[in-house]
């Protein structure tokens, strides 16, 4: 027979903390004819805890742990991109690049986070990085102990399967030869390791390819430029916001 906890409602708490509906089980387990079975519940919400956390780690700012496609409106590019995350696993194979390229707020963050959570989902480790800002880390760590090494930044993000490089092209004037020089050598050990790179940027497709140069724009060789320019701003949001009624 079925044994389950009487209470009518019992929330179960997962080994990593993470909450979940109010539903009836024992501890994780569904004992059902004799039978020891986990329960789907509780290792849905295993599965959602683990994945938040490899994305947290990832770089993941929190805004974005929660967003799926849904959220966005399916303009062009984004089409294509969702495409790529179901075929996750030719993307990781095939070592092939790709760049975002259009106005803020058009989707290409929430687009590229979602092709790190498909990553990490098929098992792969992947890291999210604003490169302007870790350009001015490691500058900032060159008159004081505790900030990252330009080696210990390329290393870092030389060795994970899937990189998403944030807002390139973004950083001030003063971190632009450094940002650059990361750049370099980022993509010259992911083109060896073919290991597949994605882009974010503000600029223009030809803007982007001034900014990095021959020396990185061959190094991100084979690349797909994706063109966001729909015309949408998704951090509008569709209701207004809540300083007027």
């Amino acid at each position: 027979s079925r044994v389950t906890i009487s209470a009518p409602e019992v929330t179960t708490k997962t080994v990593q903390g993470n909450p979940v509906d109010a539903h009836e089980c024992e501890q994780g387990w569904i004992y059902d004819s004799g039978q020891a079975e986990r329960c789907p519940a509780c290792d849905a919400a295993d599965e959602r805890a683990w994945l938040a956390a490899r994305l947290t780690q990832s770089g993941v700012a929190p805004r974005y742990l929660d967003v799926t496609w849904d959220d966005l409106e399916m303009v062009e590019p984004l089409p294509a991109i969702k495409a790529a995350s179901e075929r996750i696993g030719d993307v990781l194979a095939s070592g092939h690049n790709a760049a975002f390229a259009g106005p803020p707020g058009t989707g290409k963050t929430q687009a590229a986070v979602l092709l790190a959570r498909a990553a990490v989902s098929a098992g792969a480790s992947a890291a999210i990085e604003n490169i302007g800002r870790a350009a001015m880390r490691v500058r900032a760590g060159y008159d004081q102990a505790g900030g990252e090494t330009e080696a210990e930044v390329v290393r870092r993000l030389s060795d994970v399967a899937f990189l998403v490089l944030d807002d390139v092209g973004a950083g001030e004037a003063g971190e632009g030869k450094l940002e650059l020089r990361l750049l370099y050598f980022i993509t010259e050990a992911r083109q060896s390791a073919r290991r597949p790179t994605v882009i974010t940027t503000n600029l223009e497709p030809k803007g982007l390819r001034d900014f990095l140069g021959s020396r990185v724009a061959n190094r991100l060789m084979p690349l797909e430029v994706f063109a966001f320019t729909h015309g949408r701003n998704f951090r509008t949001p569709a209701g207004g916001t809540v300083w007027r009624p």
